[in-house]
């Protein structure tokens, strides 16, 4: 009875096993590497667009002088309404600069808070947080150059 026991038994091969767990350790270094990239590409690409945000409040500014500058200069009565315009719309790019910048704040807070926490609905969420910003800020580009290009061309026609 004993002899039929052992035939029966399969040797335990420990080799399986250990490339099993080295395979699983591999695929979850890989997946840790592949999000820090992740994390850091978008922390990168967030301070960009803070670099572009101030770049355009700069331009804005300037934008502004120089509609005082011509105010000051001009006695036309019918281009103070375009003035005003233009003053209304700077103004507002000023306030959507500030707002676009409290969001890339805090998705930075978040993506340095979250992004390590086991979790794919949290990443989820900040990759499409970060698509979202991407697109604002894409729009904003073109609003702004559209902006400052009519402003332009109201100037040249006076």
């Amino acid at each position: 009875m004993q002899q039929a026991l052992t035939a029966i038994i399969v040797p335990y091969d420990s080799s399986y096993f250990i490339r099993r767990d080295i395979n699983i350790i591999l695929i979850k270094i890989r997946f840790v590497v592949t999000v820090m990239i992740k994390q850091q590409q978008f922390q990168h690409e967030s301070s960009t667009w803070e670099r572009l945000l101030d770049f355009f409040k700069q331009e804005n500014t300037f934008l502004k002088n120089r509609l005082s500058e011509v105010l000051d200069s001009k006695d036309d009565k019918s281009f103070v309404s375009t003035a005003e315009h233009f003053q209304n719309m700077f103004l507002l790019k000023d306030d959507y600069i500030n707002e676009l910048k409290k969001d890339i704040k805090e998705q930075q807070r978040q993506l340095k808070m979250n992004f390590s926490q086991d979790g794919n609905d949290v990443e989820v969420k900040l990759i499409k947080k970060q698509e979202k910003l991407r697109n604002e800020i894409k729009n904003f580009e073109r609003n702004f150059s559209e902006l400052k290009d009519e402003f332009n061309q109201s100037l040249i026609a006076l």
